[in-house]
């Protein structure tokens, strides 16, 4: 498997008078949509992909219901979803309210089995994805 990733210089926002550091920032290289995946899935198979295709929305659909009644989703051979929120403190239990709940984010916990591991992947430094859009944009004019 490999990685596309590029190299962006970013500043410490606690210590904005340090010099640049250089961090690596991932690069998909598009994204597939779920019509394409259906077709995928669907390749040779008993099911078309207009069944897939509503199988999978449905699938979205009992997972948003279920994770609004409170529910974790376990997908097993692919992993769980569940809402985790943060919040700001309280001088007491008493004094805590959901004024105090900032955000909420959705979680996705992936098996292990499809959970990256550094030493089996392959990395492939690219070009930022501006340069690249630039370079694009260039090209056509020519």
């Amino acid at each position: 498997m490999a990685l596309h990733y590029s190299v962006v210089a970013q500043r410490n926002p606690q210590k904005p008078d340090e010099a640049y550091r250089f961090y690596a920032r991932s690069q998909t290289k598009e994204t597939i949509r779920l019509n394409k995946l259906s077709e995928e899935l669907s390749d040779g198979r008993t099911l078309t992909s207009v069944e897939i295709y509503g199988v999978i929305r449905s699938l979205i659909k009992a997972i948003k219901l279920n994770l609004a009644k409170g529910y974790c989703i376990d997908l097993e051979d692919l992993g769980k979803f569940r809402y985790t929120i943060s919040s700001d403190s309280a001088i007491s239990k008493e004094a805590f309210s959901e004024h105090y709940i900032k955000n909420v984010k959705l979680k996705f916990t992936p098996v292990r089995y499809i959970k990256p591991k550094v030493e089996d992947m392959e990395f492939v430094n690219v070009l930022p994805r501006n340069v690249q859009q630039e370079a694009a944009r260039n090209y056509k004019q020519t």
